[in-house]
């Protein structure tokens, strides 16, 4: 679960569980309107576990990353819908699995930790770019958690831990 930087949403990422017609259990992501706890949106795009949310600054945004190896974009549509109207776009590396997620605001990026093809890694998809994409090789560690940080000197930084 992740509220929304303002507070004003809420968003819970859950599994259903599969019905005996569907071959894979489907991922959800309910958002709620903080105030009246209303369900304002309902996405579906994964097919494993969700294992991070992450909202952009003005809360127009929701990033999701999973243990699918998928890294997906929700923005919300017309900002007179109150939240009710999102779509989406995704990310996927079939041999990745993502522990993490964090949104970087100058680059406009998400950073995704995690696995692929055996390797840690961190992925970068640059969301405002046509989803350009840069993979950077961590080593033998094994990052389950991101921590973006800025000064006041424009000085950033991406920490990760294990």
């Amino acid at each position: 679960m992740r509220f929304s930087n303002g507070g004003q949403f809420l968003a819970a990422a859950y599994p259903r569980q599969k019905s005996s017609a569907q071959k894979s259990s489907v991922h959800l992501i309910n958002i709620y309107n903080s105030y009246t706890l209303e369900e304002v949106g309902r996405l579906s795009d994964h097919s494993n576990i969700i294992t991070d949310l992450v909202w952009k600054p003005d809360d127009r945004a929701l990033y999701s990353a999973g243990a699918d190896g998928t890294v997906s974009e929700w923005r919300q549509g017309d900002p007179k819908s109150e939240g009710k109207e999102w779509t989406g776009r995704k990310w996927t590396q079939p041999n990745g699995r993502y522990a993490c997620a964090v949104y970087e605001k100058a680059a406009r990026s998400v950073l995704a930790a995690g696995v692929e093809g055996g390797k840690s890694v961190v992925r970068e998809v640059r969301v405002e770019k046509e989803g350009s994409q840069k993979v950077f090789a961590v080593g033998g560690f094994k990052l389950v958690r991101l921590c973006w940080l800025s000064s006041q000197w424009n000085v950033a930084a991406v920490l990760g831990g294990t």
